[in-house]
């Protein structure tokens, strides 16, 4: 049996230690709090990479949606103007 470990670092004295990545991910999901071996408490305060992915996909995603309408925007406008040029 492999089990997966992942490095962490202490934002109060530096010191570099490691936890299974599954305990990992429930930390920084879950917000808990956690201390290093120095006892220094330690907290994940920002976005999970699932969270990130699922925002930077949804920002994408309106992103898209608002350039394909711009683009029929300004494709009727061209068939428009095209229809006036050929009077």
């Amino acid at each position: 049996m492999t089990i997966e470990t992942t490095e962490l670092s202490c934002a109060k004295c530096y010191i570099i230690f490691y936890v299974t990545r599954a305990h990992r991910n429930r930390l920084q999901n879950s917000k808990e709090t956690f201390f290093c071996p120095s006892g220094h408490m330690q907290t994940f305060t920002g976005e999970t990479e699932e969270q990130k992915i699922t925002r930077i996909t949804r920002e994408n995603n309106t992103s898209i949606l608002m350039l394909s309408k711009k683009l029929e925007a300004e494709r009727k406008l061209t068939r428009k103007l095209r229809k006036e040029i050929k009077k």
